[in-house]
């Protein structure tokens, strides 16, 4: 594979996790889910980039 896929995947992964904490926010309190909504900004603003290249090929 090569390197920019692995970190696309990787990142995809990541938010997914990200995502399915951030809908259990009685579980994780207010400040988990805030720390992990701009946890999910930082990777949405990562993976957007390589999405566009991706799908320029």
């Amino acid at each position: 594979m090569k390197p920019k896929l692995i970190i696309k995947i990787s990142i995809d992964f990541v938010m997914t996790l990200l995502l399915l904490f951030l809908m259990a926010r009685q579980l994780t309190g207010d400040t988990a889910h805030e720390w992990l909504g701009a946890g999910m900004v930082i990777c949405s603003r990562e993976n957007i980039p390589l999405f566009v290249s991706y799908r320029q090929r």
